[in-house]
């Protein structure tokens, strides 16, 4: 938010003009080159003329769901975000030849729902990041009952979500199940509800862990082995499976640096015990191929003259190796990267 106020001064300081509910919808090209978009205001089809070059920098595809399904490795068609971050920059720059770049997403958020909730008309989904799934008490399970990752590292658990079973055909840790007990809820809540608070009706409880395991579908078995074991390296301080815990970041960030002797790691033993089912979110895994100067590229290599993409409409280069921050800086740097060099022509 402060960087977005800061250039919307810069902008209304130089009297530049804004087109409020306007969407663009298609490329101006002419002798080669991009002179501009043609939007829809309304019902008014409108030509938006620039001197210098078009700038895209809406967002990813995470929105829409045909390319979602087409790119992404885990077919989520759900998301945190709104409705108009819909690739429609993907698909516009692809109609004039634009080179698209498909990669690995740096993250992949978890989904819930609260029954009755919507949002643009939509089921309003939650997100449960490595700041809940960190804390002590809490695990992330499959439906074996077992954990898969270090669940105080969203890139650890986004990676190891595409793992894939051939024999049984299906993805062996989605959907997963965020596993937590009463001390989890009495010291640090979870999303809207309070310590302290009622839990309400929707959050899925059980005095038994095989009952918590059965009214969630997932093996009651599995479940309750895993437990055991975790809460063995939660009484030693040290998860011999995943390391959780042993990240200096994830202990401060997705952990209590009030709890000893693990600051990620708490044993799950006070009933009742909590389970929330959790599924992927959509991924903007796809971007346009962009040069150093942020002019996008041609499926030839070369540049397309008067285009330029930032931000998440660029292809990232990080992949799954992202680390916090990339995001936003690689989208300052080569929108002012783009600016200069349209300014330049």
């Amino acid at each position: 938010a402060g960087h977005i106020g800061h250039l919307m001064s810069a902008v209304l300081r130089r009297h530049i003009p804004f087109h409020l509910e306007t969407q663009v919808q298609s490329l101006v090209l002419e002798d080669g080159r991009v002179r501009g978009v043609i939007a829809r205001q309304g019902r008014n089809e409108i030509r938006i003329m620039a001197r210098r070059g078009v700038v895209l920098a809406t967002g990813s595809n995470i929105r829409n769901e045909a390319l979602t399904r087409r790119f992404s490795e885990i077919h989520a068609t759900e998301s945190l975000l709104p409705p108009s971050v819909d690739g429609d920059s993907v698909v516009m720059a692809g109609e004039i030849g634009a080179a698209i770049s498909v990669k690995p997403m740096f993250q992949q958020d978890l989904l819930y729902v609260i029954p009755g909730e919507e949002h643009y008309g939509v089921p309003l989904y939650r997100g449960v990041t490595n700041n809940e799934s960190g804390f002590p008490h809490s695990i992330l399970v499959n439906l074996d009952g077992n954990r898969f990752a270090d669940e105080s590292i969203g890139q650890q658990v986004g990676a190891t979500l595409r793992n894939f079973d051939i024999r049984r055909h299906r993805y062996v840790n989605v959907p997963c199940f965020l596993v937590f007990d009463q001390t989890y809820l009495d010291k640090y809540g979870l999303g809207s509800i309070q310590p302290g608070q009622d839990v309400p009706d929707w959050l899925i409880r059980n005095r038994t862990v095989k009952g918590l395991a059965q009214e969630m579908g997932i093996d009651g078995e599995g479940l309750s082995k895993t437990i055991r074991r975790f809460n063995r390296f939660a009484a030693a301080g040290k998860d011999q499976d995943f390391g959780r815990g042993e990240f200096p970041f994830a202990n401060s960030v997705s952990g209590d640096l009030t709890h000893e002797p693990n600051p990620n790691l708490g044993a799950l033993n006070k009933p009742p015990y909590y389970g929330l089912p959790l599924e992927p979110a959509a991924t903007g895994s796809t971007g346009l191929m962009t040069n150093e100067s942020g002019q996008v590229l041609h499926l030839r290599g070369q540049p397309i003259p008067g285009l330029y993409a930032c931000g998440s409409t660029s292809a990232h280069f990080y992949g799954i190796g992202y680390q916090a921050g990339c995001e936003l800086g690689g989208a300052m740097t080569f929108g002012y990267l783009a600016a200069r060099h349209a300014a330049a022509e």
